[in-house]
């Protein structure tokens, strides 16, 4: 995904220049924590689907349930409910899915040796891609958290969202030279070669990513506005007592 489309990146530059200027950080240090900031806020700012939604449209009636005892740790002699495989009705929206895929494509698209198995793993996949765009940016933060020094303030968890399996986004960290302009870059691979497989319904995924990405850079250039307000307070105090 190229993160310049659709976006108005002039208030996130001016804040982070602004910033730049003050700060006691190296250049280097600051470009890599305002990345790993604009990371973090796209995680929890791109829309993520409801799963219990995901599961009931596509015909979900319910999970198997196992229970384990704990035999080690802290919590050993508590029972764990573990959830298993969905379970479907008959007819459900999934199995007909898969069924027209097959006779499209001469593929289920979806593991398993029966109909039932193949619902249920379809099911779960689905629900899993709940927060698909937004796990993306998880590969980016993850790859800069290391070479962040001095963290930014105000930094929170990634959300709800969790990644499954390869990165699907990574990050190149900023490095000092004299001969080029100092960047960090981040990218959200989670679109590439994803598009939705017929007969599985589904828009444009670009509009949701790209929203999440701008939310992400104001959320961050508000920060930053904040942070240079407090830096700049005691000046400012100062000259208006004269």
């Amino acid at each position: 995904m190229k993160p310049t489309i659709g976006l108005d990146m002039r208030q996130f530059h001016q804040a982070a220049n602004d910033l730049r200027a003050t700060s006691s950080r190296t250049c280097v240090d600051f470009t890599n924590g305002q990345a790993l900031k604009v990371s973090i806020e796209a995680v929890r700012n791109t829309m993520k689907a409801n799963r219990q939604q995901i599961a009931h449209v596509l015909g979900a009636i319910g999970r198997q349930v196992s229970f384990q005892q704990i035999k080690r740790g802290k919590n050993k002699g508590k029972i764990r409910v573990k959830q298993g495989a969905y379970q479907a009705k008959e007819n459900s929206l999934a199995a007909l899915i898969l069924a027209k895929r097959f006779k499209l494509t001469g593929e289920w698209g979806a593991k398993g040796e029966t109909m039932e198995e193949r619902v249920a793993n379809y099911i779960a996949s689905k629900v899993r891609s709940a927060g698909f765009i937004a796990s993306g940016w998880i590969g980016a933060r993850n790859a800069l958290f290391s070479f962040v020094k001095g963290k930014p303030s105000g930094l929170k968890s990634t959300g709800d969202a969790r990644q499954y399996g390869k990165p699907k986004g990574r990050a190149k960290p900023a490095r000092f030279s004299l001969n080029s302009k100092i960047e960090a870059v981040i990218q959200n691979t989670a679109l590439k070669g994803n598009e939705s497989n017929p007969p599985a319904p589904g828009g444009d995924p670009m509009p949701t990513s790209v929203k999440g990405l701008q939310l992400a850079l104001d959320v961050t250039a508000r920060d930053m506005v904040k942070e240079l307000a407090r830096r700049l307070a005691p000046d400012l105090k100062k000259a208006s007592a004269k």
